[in-house]
């Protein structure tokens, strides 16, 4: 079951409303930065999924929980999150919907098929009926990693982790989104997207947004004068992009950003960054014929529907 639920968030102190796992979540922001708003969304199914909303929201929050065949229950919890470059630990109002659910299916074993930069894996299930569904996956992780993350969900553990990958959702002082036009050898063509690029070994989200920003597009976060960034956010937990092929996350990042210098790509990497200004979003989106990952449809979408303040 999926929920949408708009709300301003411009204080430190957040609603949060926590999905249960069985359930579709949807999150979404909206903060000003300088002179523009700009409304994070982003759909998944995730172990931490949440709706944030602003404060005058929370009543019809519980409305819609309470006639979603939900049970409601409210309680506190604490937030780490980053307001204006500094980190924020704040208290908020918890809603949890809670479902009765059903049976799980029992992952029974997780047989490797084909090692690689891709892992394939076969993924063998019993099912509530007693029958074996066998599921075809990919993983960047290895063999033993990847086992672990299964038997950490399998436990009720984190499933997202710190994420695999960023993407960036960069916004001008004048309010452009920062985009890439990027030759992707999956589907042998020219594709626009925000900048996004994986995520190293033990290194920080913002650190590694503003990294791939730099290499990608030449743009970097705005920074104050002690060097934190001027306005980055991140949600406190990663997404899925695809879910029904691979177990990859993606943190988002939405930042103010500055043309810095000059990119700096791989040789294998095609990649042109340009500017769009919000008032050509919709002649953009009616006229481009290049494919298009689905979170700049989801925020050039709403931004071209006035659903973005």
């Amino acid at each position: 079951m999926g929920l949408l639920l708009c709300g301003c968030v411009r204080k430190i102190v957040r609603h949060r409303i926590a999905v249960a796992p069985e359930s579709f979540s949807c999150l979404i922001i909206q903060f000003d930065a300088s002179n523009f708003q700009l409304m994070m969304h982003q759909i998944t199914i995730a172990v931490h999924g949440v709706i944030r909303v602003g404060g005058s929201s929370l009543s019809a929050a519980r409305a819609i929980i309470a006639s979603s065949h939900g049970r409601v229950a409210v309680g506190r919890s604490a937030f780490v999150g980053d307001n204006g470059g500094k980190a924020n630990r704040c208290e908020e109002a918890c809603v949890r919907m809670e479902f009765k659910g059903g049976e799980t299916p029992r992952l029974m074993k997780a047989d490797l098929l084909s090692p690689g930069w891709l892992n394939k894996f076969d993924l063998h299930f019993e099912l509530p009926d007693g029958s074996v569904h066998t599921y075809e996956t990919v993983s960047r992780k290895k063999d033993a990693v990847y086992r672990a993350a299964l038997d950490a969900a399998a436990a009720g553990e984190d499933v997202a982790g710190d994420g695999d990958a960023v993407c960036i959702v960069g916004v001008t002082r004048a309010g452009a989104f920062v985009l890439t036009r990027e030759f992707r050898c999956p589907v042998n063509a020219w594709t626009i997207a925000f900048p996004a690029g994986l995520v190293e070994p033990g290194e920080d989200i913002l650190e590694a947004a503003d990294r791939e920003l730099r290499e990608e597009t030449g743009y970097a976060f705005v920074r104050e004068a002690d060097g934190t960034p001027t306005r980055a956010f991140r949600f406190a937990h990663p997404g899925f992009s695809t879910l029904g092929v691979t177990d990859e996350s993606v943190a988002l990042v939405f930042a103010l950003v500055e043309r810095a210098g000059e990119p700096h790509t791989e040789p294998t990497e095609f990649i042109e960054a340009f500017e769009l200004a919000r008032a050509d979003i919709p002649s953009f989106l009616e006229a481009c014929a290049d494919p298009m990952c689905v979170r700049t449809q989801i925020v050039l979408g709403m931004t071209a529907f006035g659903l973005v303040g």
